[in-house]
């Protein structure tokens, strides 16, 4: 048992045997026994660093002995006897189990790192992860997982991305590629792989309740400090790998199986009928294109004007052509109260008023649009929170269909975005965020990150406030930034579209907050919605619609109601009085109290 004296002598012989036994009857009982024993005989030697074993071990075996041992996993997965008795497969189980322990340890050994890389090992690497997507044919799904992605071999993209494209690319639905996409969130977040050792076996349960909570950006940094120097470098090499590679792209054409039919129905609808948001920021910018052309043709006629009434002459008339031709081009499209003016049908200076009386009529068409709305419930949002499936809960547990080894879709999508987020509010490079947030900027790619998203639940792994918060930091505003592209309207009005699909369920559980608070998860949403609008609401003014500021001023004024829909803004105001009747409780009047102070006590427990 004194694993520090253990000779040189030993270690050669374990390391053979492995490489003998494994090629004589591997499905016999016997043999799977006493390969387990000697492949955990090497994991004891790695487990101590330190030990003259383990020196020994790294510096004469470490590649043979590293790649006996994938090559060993890869048989034991591969062959399959039909004869094979019971007690011969769970042999071969646990024959697996201390093979991936074997390399988990040894991937916290500084000096067997380089060999775990080999080129020859990721091709034993992508063999073991479709060997197992393989054994639902003979085993259950919710078996062993032979989780060799969890060694320092599955750090690397390039071994990750040979089982995401190409000949060994596994099915999407499966488990196997929501664990590699998890690993890839996890390199790319800078989870350190010590604090998984306290777990004996990385099971599919520990790795969907990681994707199940909300992300914390405080806890992640808290995590980022225990990672070592090896680990803290290979993160950032990664990072730049996961962009070099274009995974962002690869992962979404992996995943787009997934992608909602009906999403992608009415963006074909859309745009057949000439509502999508590109055709709508193509006739803004004609819009603006045209009153900036109107207002230059007033002015030179204004110009002319003045001059024809100097006469030629010395002394020029005490004006200032272009302010009062815009003046007058802007007095076109107002009706004032004491002049008879003639009526103009141009829709896209219909929204002209007053300077003096801009922000009450702004509050009377709120006010009017939010009282003229009927408040009986819609059938069809009625209808999401009957018995069964819902587009706010989902079905419960993780798996789709057990039989045929399917996860639910919300795992799976939450984990790319988890990637992708990690690239943007962790990144450890300048370079890695730009390329990031332009390729998320891209309308393409953002009309199927929103297929993939409304296929989910907007409840389920929190999926919908994922998206919200991950937009919020793409389309932020950078510090040195003074001004924002005008391109960004098409992003803008897509997320405004996409908000439909969370606000109305949303909606119905404000609604009745009255008797049913909202619970933490619900919260949760509601926050980052108010948020990412928050953002909306203030950067819209940033972005350049003209170098004219009344054309600006007008464009701002039209943008943000294309943005900020009805039911957008009866979401927000359900939020503030949800807000407003927990913090109240019995202080306000005998109302407020009769309906709501209930619910007070229930938030201070």
């Amino acid at each position: 048992r004194r694993i520090h004296l253990f000779a040189f002598d030993a270690l050669l012989s374990t390391a053979r045997l492995n490489g003998r036994l494994q090629f004589f009857r591997l499905f016999s009982g016997s043999n799977s026994a006493v390969l387990r024993l000697a492949v955990q005989l090497l994991a004891r030697v790695v487990s101590d660093p330190f030990s003259n074993a383990c020196g020994q071990l790294a510096r004469r075996l470490g590649d043979s002995v590293i790649e006996e041992v994938f090559k060993l996993l890869v048989r034991n997965l591969t062959l399959r006897s039909s004869t094979a008795r019971k007690q011969a497969e769970q042999e071969r189980e646990q024959l697996s189990v201390a093979c991936v322990d074997f390399l988990r340890r040894a991937s916290a050994v500084e000096d067997l790192r380089f060999s775990m890389r080999a080129t020859q090992i990721g091709t034993f690497f992508a063999a073991i992860v479709k060997a197992e997507e393989r054994q639902i044919n003979w085993v259950s799904a919710d078996t062993f997982d032979v989780a060799v992605e969890r060694t320092w071999t599955g750090r690397e993209m390039k071994f990750l991305l040979l089982n995401l494209s190409g000949l060994e690319r596994v099915d999407v639905r499966m488990k196997s590629a929501f664990r590699l996409l998890s690993r890839m969130a996890d390199v790319l977040e800078g989870h350190p792989d010590h604090l998984d050792a306290r777990e004996e076996h990385i099971t599919l349960a520990v790795l969907s309740k990681r994707e199940q909570k909300m992300w914390d950006d405080a806890e992640i940094r808290r995590r980022q400090l225990y990672l070592d120097d090896s680990e803290r470098q290979d993160r950032a090499n990664q990072q730049s790998e996961f962009i070099r590679l274009r995974l962002a792209e690869r992962l979404l054409l992996l995943l787009m199986p997934l992608a909602s039919a009906a999403t992608q129905s009415r963006f074909a609808q859309q745009k057949r009928e000439k509502r999508d948001p590109e055709y709508w920021a193509g006739r803004f910018k004609a819009d603006i294109e045209d009153m900036e052309d109107d207002i230059a043709r007033r002015a030179e006629a204004a110009e002319a004007k003045a001059l024809a009434e100097a006469g030629g002459g010395d002394t020029v008339a005490n004006v200032t052509p272009k302010v009062a031709a815009r003046r007058k081009a802007r007095s076109r499209f107002r009706k004032q109260k004491d002049e008879e003016e003639e009526e103009f049908d141009d829709p896209a200076l219909e929204n002209l008023h007053e300077e003096e009386s801009e922000s009450a009529q702004a509050r009377e068409r709120l006010m009017e649009v939010l009282m003229n709305t009927d408040i009986a419930v819609d059938p069809e949002i009625a209808a999401m929170y009957t018995q069964g499936g819902s587009p706010m809960y989902g079905a419960d547990g993780l798996w789709l269909n057990l039989f045929r080894g399917f996860l639910n879709v919300a795992w799976i999508i939450a984990a790319f975005l988890r990637c992708l987020y990690a690239c943007v509010q962790g990144a450890t490079s300048s370079a890695v965020v730009n390329e990031t947030v332009a390729v998320l900027r891209r309308v393409s790619f953002l009309r199927k990150l929103i297929s993939l998203v409304e296929a989910c639940p907007v409840m389920t792994c929190h999926i919908a406030a994922k998206f919200f918060r991950l937009m919020n930091r793409v389309l932020r505003m950078q510090p040195h930034q003074s001004a924002e592209s005008m391109d960004l309207v098409v992003n803008y009005a897509l997320i405004a579209d996409f908000s439909v699909y969370v606000t109305h369920p949303l909606l119905f559980v404000l609604k009745h907050s009255a008797s049913r608070p909202l619970n933490h998860e619900e919260q949760i949403l509601c926050g980052e919605v108010a948020s990412f609008y928050a953002m909306l609401a203030r950067q819209t003014s940033y972005v350049k619609y003209s170098s004219d500021y009344q054309v600006q001023k007008w464009a701002t004024e039209i943008a943000l109601e294309k943005f900020f829909t009805t039911a957008t803004l009866r979401t927000l105001v359900g939020m503030l009085l949800f807000d407003i009747q927990i913090d109240a409780g019995t202080a306000h009047g005998s109302y407020i109290s009769h309906l709501f102070a209930d619910l007070a006590p229930m938030r201070e427990r």
